[in-house]
């Protein structure tokens, strides 16, 4: 049971038009300097640049020159990789990244029940093929789903640097075999 203090904190906060907030950042990026820190979003910024995605979003830097130097296939890979994980996971309850929306192609099938057991089954394939190929399943889902970097799972696994990229390349191109799309070296 809120307490009247409570309730006139929240009347306060509800009478606030919010149509035109938006974060304030006061560190401007680009500067060479380290700038002091004045709101959360300088602290964030400071700890891992970010660049404007859209009009309303914002992504980190590392994370957008990885995406882009993937091929479409192997985005689109990326993207079912991280659907199908959801699916299987669901209700477990661990945190996972989601860092981009699920696109819907024009030949999705009617029954999304159909969608989602050939999305998962094609998961499970894939996953079977990466351990015959001796790929490590593990290290491209902490990427792709946990939002890990390739640096973080080079270290966490004590293996040589750039490996995990290499793995990530070899896992997505892998999938785009299995589902039958061009692969681009």
């Amino acid at each position: 049971m809120p307490t009247p203090s409570d309730t006139s904190l929240i009347n306060a906060v509800n009478l606030i038009d919010w149509t035109d907030w938006k974060p304030v950042w006061t560190i401007k990026p680009g500067k060479r300097k380290k700038q002091v820190a004045v709101t959360p979003y300088d602290f964030q910024e400071n700890h891992s640049p970010t660049r404007r995605a859209s009009s309303n979003a914002r992504q980190r830097i590392l994370d957008a020159r990885l995406w882009n130097k993937l091929s479409a296939n192997q985005q689109d890979a990326a993207i079912r990789i991280e659907r199908a994980c959801h699916l299987l996971n669901k209700g477990l309850g661990f945190r996972i990244s989601s860092p981009h929306r699920e696109r819907i192609s024009g030949n999705r099938p009617q029954n999304i029940d159909d969608y989602q057991n050939h999305l998962t089954n094609i998961y499970l394939k894939w996953a079977q093929e990466c351990q015959k190929e001796q790929l490590s399943h593990a290290a491209c889902i902490d990427i792709l789903v946990f939002g890990k970097s390739c640096s973080a799972v080079d270290t966490a696994r004590r293996i040589r640097k750039g490996w995990a990229r290499q793995n990530l390349d070899d896992c997505l191109n892998l999938y785009c075999k299995l589902k039958g799309w061009p692969v681009e070296k």
